[in-house]
Formats: structure tokens, sequence, C-alpha cells
């Protein structure tokens, strides 16, 4: 009885893991509506070297054209009008290329440098895109894997707002050029999508704010959604 018990859970932990990698991961704050509609601030991780170029500057430009008509950011601000805003506060720009690179690589957000940041870049969030490829683990029995995410987080708490993230085992012949540059693409439309799905206030909330007394109440029509 033991060992059957031992070889389902190990059999569970198996269907777990694959189920894990063909499927996004969401990870989301219960009540979404005090992070709708707030200027937002896109984070791109450096380009996979396995990218050239071309390829990763027309992907980008698609997710920042995607994400910019969604209504549920007042303003999204690209890494350029960043720098823009930014153009004459050369230690604000330090501050930027520093804290992005401390929040993509360890995930913490530096809370000194995001409360100078927030002001000065006129945001109150920061939304994270990452792509990257890179050698399998243990449980992963191909040469790479290949990891998309978007992460929206609120900077000066540090805390996370929203998270979709999928990563994939790549064969041999995914890692051909053509072949990579098409299983990045389609990754990152299906996480962005899981992330827009994601990003609403659904109906029955907006219900629920509309039985609050006035002056509690926050109206849909205000926040042009």
């Amino acid at each position: 009885m033991k060992r059957y018990l031992l070889n389902w859970i190990n059999a569970w932990v198996v269907i777990t893991l694959l189920v894990g990698c063909q499927s996004v991961v969401l990870q989301s704050q219960h009540d979404l509506l005090p992070h709708i509609r707030k200027p937002t601030a896109l984070l791109i991780h450096s380009r996979p070297s396995q990218l050239d170029a071309e390829a990763w500057g027309t992907l980008v430009s698609q997710v920042q054209e995607r994400l910019s008509q969604r209504k549920e950011f007042r303003v999204l601000l690209t890494p350029q009008q960043q720098q823009q805003r930014l153009k004459a506060s050369p230690g604000l720009r330090t501050d930027l290329r520093l804290y992005r690179t401390t929040l993509i690589l360890t995930g913490i957000s530096d809370r000194a440098l995001a409360n100078r940041l927030v002001p000065g870049l006129g945001v109150e969030q920061f939304l994270v895109f990452q792509v990257e490829v890179y050698p399998c683990t243990e449980q992963c029995q191909g040469p790479e894997q290949l990891l998309v995410r978007f992460i929206l987080r609120e900077p000066t708490s540090g805390e996370v707002v929203l998270r979709t993230r999928k990563n994939i085992q790549l064969e041999a012949d995914d890692l051909e050029i053509e072949a990579l540059k098409s299983e990045i693409i389609d990754l990152v439309d299906e996480v962005l999508s899981s992330f827009e799905d994601a990003y609403v206030v659904p109906w029955h909330q907006w219900r629920y704010e509309h039985l609050k007394p006035s002056d509690g109440r926050v109206l849909r029509s205000k926040l042009e959604l």
C-alpha cells in the first residue's frame, strides 16, 4: 500500500510538471480595480542573444502597440518615452537602468529607486516584459527552454499585481533561427493574451460597485472603460 501510494504521488508530480509546462501560469491579486487606469511604464528585458536585433525590434513594437491599445492603462510609457522624460535627469536614467536590471534578474523591487523613479516618470506601476532562452534543468530533457512572462508590479510597495508566465522545452530543431523566432512569437502571443484576459474587472464586481453609496462608488464611465 505504501509503495502504491508513493508511485501515485510520483505520477501526480510528473503530471503536475507536464501540465505546468503546457499552460500559462497566472498569479493575480483578488481585486484589480485599484490597479486599473494607472499610468504604467513598460520595462523590457534585454534581447535574447539567439534572436536577431531586427526580429526582436519588430516583436517589441508589436507588443508595445498591442498593450498601448488597452484601455486599462491610462498611459503606457515605452522605454523610448521613459528616456525622453528623463532626458534632463542623468541620475534618474542611471536609477532606471539599475532598477530594471535588479527587478528582472532578482524579482526584487528596490523601493529607494522606485520612490525616485515613480514621480520622475509620472507613473504608478511597472509592467515587465521578458523573453529568455536558457539551458534545461533536470526536469527538462531538451537542450534549451524558452520563458516568456509579463509582470505588473506596484513599485513602491513591491507587490505583484498580475503575472502571467510560461516556459516550454525546446528541441534541437527548435533552435534553428526561423524555428526559434516562430516559437518566441507564438509564446509571446499566448502569454500576452492571458495577461490581457486577466487584466480586467469582472462584470459582477462592477455590479457590486454600483450598489455602494455614491460617495464610495467607482463608476466605470468615469474610468473611461
